[in-house]
């Protein structure tokens, strides 16, 4: 026979779903000294941690989005002000697209 569970035990688990994860006996540990030294519980600890990754995954992100903008960007120098101009857009490719055909750009080995 199931067991009763009020409704607001209900919500309450559906607005706290477990997270459960198998770790070392050694991180285990770790992770236990942390909360003791600290005063802290798993879920802060976790929290924190979470909070590091995002902010390491978004510089990464950061990081190589300029890698690949600093390769792969074509610009070219405004013949009025010399500021530059970054071709963007379906419209502004075709048309440097276009220009280099027509002045003779080909592969290296063609």
């Amino acid at each position: 026979m199931a067991k009763h569970v009020p409704p607001s035990r209900k919500r309450y688990e559906a607005r706290n779903p477990t997270v459960s994860v198998r770790v070392s006996a050694v991180i285990k540990a770790r992770m236990e000294d942390l909360r003791a030294t600290t005063g802290k519980s798993m879920a802060a600890i976790l929290l924190e941690s979470l909070g590091a990754q995002e902010a390491s995954a978004h510089e990464a992100y950061k990081r190589g989005f300029k890698a690949a903008s600093d390769r792969y960007r074509v610009v070219f120098r405004c013949p009025g002000c010399k500021k530059g101009i970054t071709v963007e857009g379906a419209e502004s490719k075709a048309m440097a697209a276009k220009a280099m055909v027509e002045a003779g750009f080909v592969h290296k080995g063609c």
